[in-house]
């Protein structure tokens, strides 16, 4: 077995020391199964080696000291410089017959000399290099810290996508991975092992080189995934991995919960730390610290953790949103059913709040909540008889009583809904007056929600423009005509300037109850058996108790 490069070069600059002190007179040697070596760089005459070779077989390899000679006239003198017994490098001189205590100590001298400076060089790079790692654990242990705040991303205005392109550039750099990619699979994919839609892709670091490569190299990786990430290097003296250019080495995993397999993520080519030394750079091989390892694959498996979780978790908003949504559409078509002078009262008022509501400046999630507030503002009239609702004449006093409390019903009919708890204060105090003549509460000025206040105007506006069992709809002009004059009285003057603006701008259109109505939400289902019985399945798998 040969002896290891850096041996062979402190043992060669050693003879050299010696040539430059003796003359053409120092030769290295190595040990090998066919006997002793000429390792020199210049070559030896004949007489050197014939004076130097009945030295070597009486020679102790083990031993530190130099080993001294005499023949034919001729001082010989060696010394192992590797201080291995089983693969020794011997530097011999052969110089005139003299005095060997001299010779021996100047080539001792010259060796610790060399060795000292190996050693410091050694630990030099030894340093360098637990300060390079000491920087990457740092640096792994900061970004799994801020990887919780990867999950405040995780809601339903973000996609899977975002979270990739917000944590890839700072996961890159940890792993020190020139690029990172996430491939989305196809919708629908009727293969367990899902088949990448490169349409869809997001990634960091990429070159055209590369590029070019992925497409293949992740269809060939694919059917190795199910046992958990790949990871493959390619060896120091090959320049990328065998059929794909540019690739020198890649992990892939799947992003995937369960059987659904959501899409992919590369990691690709690992590069020098910007840290290390050149000497680090070119000395330190092993481990190769340009290749992936397990810890990289822990920081990807991670990433790709959050963002399947995520995923999920989208899914599992949007069949709750779907059934939400049929809920109150549900409740909604039941009061336009009950009382059919009323259909599409609630999808005009939603309409109307959100108008106002949005020029106002409201963000946008408030606005959302004050128009779903408005299309259950009068769940509470499924508990008001159908003869008071279709009632052609005026009430009675009795009679207004018990419609009275159509904002306490439509209240405690939603309670139970935690999902839509944010609508309650607006369909409570939508009949509230700001002088404190409203029900039910009698509440003042700015003691109404706001959601209330926006409501009431909204409300008022509608019923005022729409026909009744008991008059026809009044014109727009005349509608808004009452509604300055109870400005500030009845409702809130500041919102009534509002709704007028938004009347100015056409931002709101005039009710005309030859347009049937429209929803956000889908159209009127007429029959309110049917929609009754879907009510009270949804409201009993979403209750809490």
């Amino acid at each position: 077995m040969p002896a290891q490069p850096k041996n062979l070069e402190l043992a060669r600059e050693l003879a050299s020391r010696m040539e430059a002190v003796f003359g053409s007179c120092a030769c290295v040697l190595q040990f090998s199964k066919a006997g002793w070596l000429n390792s020199s760089q210049n070559e030896l005459s004949e007489c050197s080696l014939a004076a130097i070779a009945p030295a070597l077989n009486m020679f102790d390899t083990r031993s530190e000291h130099p080993f001294v000679w005499r023949n034919s006239g001729k001082l010989v003198v060696a010394i192992n410089t590797c201080l291995d017994a089983l693969e020794p490098v011997v530097v011999g001189v052969v110089i005139p017959d003299q005095k060997e205590t001299l010779v021996c100590s100047l080539i001792s001298a010259h060796l610790e000399a060399l060795q000292c400076r190996e050693a410091e060089a050694a630990g030099t790079l030894q340093s360098e290099f637990f300060i390079d790692q000491v920087t990457q654990d740092f640096e792994e242990l900061t970004w799994l810290r801020t990887a919780n705040e990867y999950f405040d991303l995780c809601g339903s205005k973000h996609t899977i996508e975002s979270i990739a392109r917000k944590c890839f550039p700072d996961l890159a750099s940890v792993i020190r991975a020139e690029s990172i990619l996430f491939v989305r699979s196809v919708e629908d994919c009727k293969s367990e092992e899902g088949q990448p839609d490169w349409t869809r892709v997001i990634a960091t670091g990429i070159g055209n080189n590369v590029i070019e490569s992925c497409p293949r190299f992740l269809a060939d990786a694919i059917p190795h995934l199910a046992c958990g990430p790949r990871v493959q290097n390619c060896k120091n003296n090959e320049a990328h991995l065998v059929n794909y250019p540019g690739i020198r080495n890649c992990v892939t995993l799947a992003v995937a919960k369960g059987q659904h397999v959501y899409g992919w993520i590369l990691a690709v080519n690992r590069v020098p730390s910007s840290n290390a030394s050149p000497l680090m750079k070119t000395e330190m091989n092993a481990p190769n610290p340009n290749q992936f390892g397990t810890i990289e694959v822990g920081l990807l498996s991670a990433a790709a953790n959050i963002m399947s979780s995520h995923a999920r978790n989208l899914e599992l908003f949007k069949a709750q949103e779907s059934l939400l949504t049929g809920v109150v559409r549900a409740i909604i078509n039941a009061v336009d059913a009950k009382d059919p002078y009323t259909c599409g009262h609630s999808d005009r008022v939603a309409q109307y709040a959100k108008s106002i509501a949005e020029r106002m400046g409201l963000s946008v999630e408030e606005c959302e909540c004050i128009y779903m507030a408005g299309l259950l503002h009068d769940v509470g009239k499924i508990g008001v008889p159908d003869s008071i609702l279709g009632k052609p004449g005026p009430l009675t006093n009795e009679e207004y009583a018990i419609v009275k409390k159509h904002p306490e019903i439509g209240y405690a009919i939603l309670k139970h809904l935690k999902q839509l708890d944010s609508v309650l204060p607006g369909v409570l105090h939508h009949h509230e007056a700001v002088n404190g003549k409203g029900y039910p509460s009698g509440l003042v000025g700015e003691a109404i929600p706001l959601h209330g206040r926006i409501l009431a105007v909204a409300d008022a506006y509608d019923a005022m423009t729409s026909d009744r069992p008991y008059r026809p709809g009044m014109p727009s002009e005349k509608a808004e005509s009452i509604l300055r004059a109870e400005s500030g009285k009845t409702w809130d003057s500041d919102i009534v300037g509002v709704l007028l603006e938004c009347l100015a701008n056409d931002e709101i259109q005039p009710h005309s109850s030859d347009v049937p109505p429209k929803s956000e939400l889908g159209e009127i289902d007429p029959n309110p058996n049917s929609l009754m019985r879907r009510i009270a399945n949804s409201i009993n798998s979403l209750v809490v108790e």
